[in-house]
């Protein structure tokens, strides 16, 4: 007798990584995909559920119809200016949502929690899973008491610190839509010489997820970037470039000159070393823009 397919909830699966995840997953065979939003999507393959994470009894029904072997938890309010504006709903979302998930779900249910590189104060950079995080605003300590519930799930938990790009579907204000967008009207931008990253494309990180999702040995907190340290300058000239313009479209500029209502770390370089030990490999930066750029012209 064949073995029923595992089944898979990810949350927040309408964003910009969830859309990935989302695909990514329901093209494996042994897993059924439940994907959770808030209003039904034309864009997501697969089952769709609706609920609500900041209300503990719609996330109670959620679990009570689904009953997941694995949560990909991609939901989160990820607006810093609003985080920083709205506590409480930053901390609905980030914290007790993933509270509420580690306490409903069975004892063996898989839960992957998403988190960011921004729990670091980016004083130094390269940072490994065992540096001490120093956030600087309140997303990013939203985002750590968040991983602290998702590791409340004991051996079945699994913490991704990581920096994405990508687009939405329908279109959304990403870096890589907005820095597009004025490129294909001839409008010159700016990046920060100065603030550095080594981020993943979305669809990178979905096939990283579908690797990971049942390995005994991925467990814990793990740092997944490119093996490229860049900055935000260097990353949207190489865009540029890749999407065909001239990287001279970029100019550089510090981000001591732009007055940012919410402090930002600079340095969130993360060491993937532990990475490659698990996978044999650190994705490449080229790798993702050239995935990005046949996703993104497929679509739009």
């Amino acid at each position: 007798m064949a073995e029923s397919p595992l089944r898979i909830l990810v949350t927040g699966a309408t964003g910009m990584l969830g859309k990935d995840v989302v695909a990514e997953l329901t093209g494996e065979r042994s897993f059924t995909v439940f994907s959770l939003v808030r209003n039904k999507s034309a864009f997501l393959s697969g089952e769709q559920v609706i609920a609500d994470l900041e209300s503990s009894n719609s996330i109670a029904a959620l679990m009570q119809k689904v009953v997941p072997d694995c949560i990909v938890h991609c939901a989160a309010l990820t607006d810093l200016d609003q985080c920083e504006r709205e506590h409480d709903a930053a901390y609905r979302l980030n914290v007790e949502a993933v509270q509420q998930l580690v306490d409903l779900k069975a004892e063996k249910c898989r839960f992957i929690f998403i988190s960011t590189d921004s729990v670091f104060n980016g004083d130094t950079g390269s940072y490994g899973e065992e540096d001490l995080p120093g956030p600087l605003n309140y997303y990013a300590e939203s985002k750590y008491l968040g991983e602290q519930a998702a590791n409340k799930a004991g051996n079945s938990a699994l913490v991704l610190r990581t920096n994405l790009y990508g687009y939405h579907i329908p279109k959304g204000k990403s870096l890589v839509e907005w820095a597009l967008d004025n490129f294909s009207r001839g409008q010159s931008i700016s990046g920060f010489n100065d603030v550095f990253f080594n981020p993943l494309y979305t669809l990178q990180l979905a096939k990283l997820i579908r690797q990971m999702i049942f390995r005994k040995d991925a467990a814990g907190t793990i740092h997944l970037g490119t093996s490229e340290y860049l900055s935000k300058y260097e990353f949207l000239k190489l865009l540029a470039e890749e999407f065909g313009y001239d990287s001279g479209i970029v100019t550089k500029t510090s981000s001591n000159t732009v007055q940012l209502k919410v402090k930002r770390p600079l340095n969130t370089t993360l060491n993937c070393t532990r990475l490659q030990q698990l996978t044999g490999r650190i994705p490449s930066l080229k790798e993702g823009l050239g995935l990005l750029k046949k996703e993104y012209e497929a679509h739009y």
